[in-house]
């Protein structure tokens, strides 16, 4: 098994009757790709202040991961943005 690895922000809607926070977004990720690793790297990023983490996960499983980040519009670019694990 080939293992990817991207660095992404992780957001949410900040709405309080959302019910969204990190937690639920990291269980949403571990049922899409149960067999990946996160790694919080900064709760505060540069993006926004979203939580800045690592995704390690089966290259198998890009096409899923970039539908849950809303980047499947542009495979080729998500593509050029993993790294080998």
């Amino acid at each position: 098994m080939k293992l990817k690895v991207i660095e992404v922000d992780i957001a949410w809607d900040d709405r309080e009757e959302s019910g969204e926070n990190l937690g639920t977004q990291l269980e949403a990720l571990n049922k899409l790709i149960p067999n990946g690793w996160v790694r919080v790297l900064k709760y505060e990023g540069p993006g926004g202040g979203w939580p800045m983490v690592e995704i390690a996960f089966p290259e198998e499983n890009a096409e899923i991961l970039a539908e849950w980040l809303g980047q499947e519009d542009d495979m080729e670019f998500f593509m050029e943005s993993l790294s080998d694990f």
